[in-house]
């Protein structure tokens, strides 16, 4: 770390990294530029990844289930964010902090609280990245989430830099008088966990394999999906693995579906994993499933915000996606991309062609994400961008 710029990053982002990639492929970038990144964030995972020596993983004590986190009462939450804003004050008084990236809103509303504590002087410049977009009337009145979107509102437009995944939600910010530097970092996945990864992809037994990691809903077509397991493809049986948290009353559904058509061996879960563990246990599926209902601003504008499709890429995988423009706009140009409306008739096609020329879908995937998708091809150039004026 020798030859790193003498800059301090502050890195916020409330729940653990390992859990969302563009917070995490950040950390691992900058580290290899900058002389030290802190990092703030609560222990909602274990930690699994060795980090660079010039990274300070700070986390506060937390729930690690999402779901008993979100349900906790009022006084446990308190408890929780005073201690994240305490250690956030701390960073900041002495002023040692160049420069303090935050991702998503609460985080963002906690460093506004704090900064009403210090002089202007102490404050660093602020670059401010958006995972997902949600509108007001999604979160709660008065839950921190709501001052947190609130606060967004008022205060992007007055960052010093913004960062958003797609182009398309740039619209949904209120940017009007906003001076600073925009940037647009594409949710693809990092060569550090992907780039060495030898892809092993066949189909060589009676199974094909689909997996879907991430958050469990009813947005991405699981119900669709899970009645044709019952069915075979080319003599081949359809398996489904879905790899996230999930609401208990959400899992009973899924399973009832999947029971009555006799199909419970086929269906399969695995509790959430730290981010570089998933690439392991892709490498025992054959089909990445990228469906997203176009039901809110996330999931529609999700081309080149929705890391999943470029990780199952950057695999070897060929990838299922909705059928909308949105999606075909962005992706409809490559050949191991494929759409379905979610009728029956078209997942089966869909399947269906991709196990007919599986390792030519297989390797095309992989060049793509090699030429093309890699995080750091947009990442590193706006960082260095914003070390270069820091510098000045």
């Amino acid at each position: 770390m020798e030859d790193n710029i003498k800059i301090k990053f502050l890195v916020l982002n409330y729940t653990h990294p390992e859990g969302y990639p563009p917070t995490f492929n950040a950390i691992n970038n900058l580290s290899k530029i900058v002389d030290e990144v802190c990092v703030l964030s609560a222990f909602t995972l274990q930690t699994k990844w060795e980090y660079d020596k010039n990274v300070n993983l700070d986390l506060i004590k937390s729930e690690k289930n999402r779901f008993k986190l979100l349900k906790a009462g009022k006084f446990q939450k308190l408890k929780a964010y005073y201690k994240y804003m305490s250690k956030l004050h701390r960073y900041l008084k002495n002023g040692s902090i160049d420069i303090i990236l935050i991702y998503d809103n609460v985080p963002l509303f906690f460093f506004r609280l704090v900064s009403l504590l210090l002089p202007f002087t102490k404050l660093p410049k602020v670059w401010y990245h958006n995972h997902d977009v949600f509108p007001l009337e999604f979160y709660k009145k008065y839950s921190v989430n709501w001052f947190g979107a609130h606060t967004e509102l008022r205060l992007v437009r007055k960052v010093n830099y913004l960062s958003l995944p797609a182009n398309e939600r740039k619209e949904h910010f209120n940017l009007k008088g906003f001076k600073g530097k925009y940037f647009f970092i594409p949710n693809y996945p990092s060569q550090y966990i992907h780039g060495n990864i030898n892809i092993r992809k066949r189909i060589i037994d009676n199974q094909i394999r689909l997996i879907y990691p991430g958050n469990i809903c009813h947005k991405h077509g699981f119900e669709e999906l899970i009645k044709i397991l019952c069915k075979k493809v080319s003599e081949k049986e359809i398996h489904l693995t879905l790899l996230g948290d999930i609401q208990e009353d959400y899992r009973e559904e899924l399973i009832e579906i999947v029971k009555s058509i006799n199909s419970l061996d086929k269906l399969h879960f695995i509790s959430r994993k730290s981010y570089f563990e998933i690439p392991d246990i892709l490498q025992g599926h054959h089909i990445g499933w990228a469906v997203n209902k176009p039901l809110d601003v996330t999931y529609s504008t999700g081309g080149t915000a929705a890391n999943k499709i470029y990780e199952f890429i950057a695999m070897g995988m060929p990838v299922l996606l909705y059928d909308n423009d949105h999606y075909k706009s962005h992706l409809g140009h490559l050949e191991s991309v494929f759409f379905t409306d979610l009728s029956e008739a078209s997942l089966m096609k869909q399947i269906q062609m991709i196990i007919e020329d599986y390792d030519k879908y297989s390797k095309s995937s992989r060049s793509a994400f090699v030429n093309n998708f890699t995080f750091e091809s947009a990442f590193n150039n706006a960082a260095k961008e914003v070390i270069r004026e820091i510098e000045d």
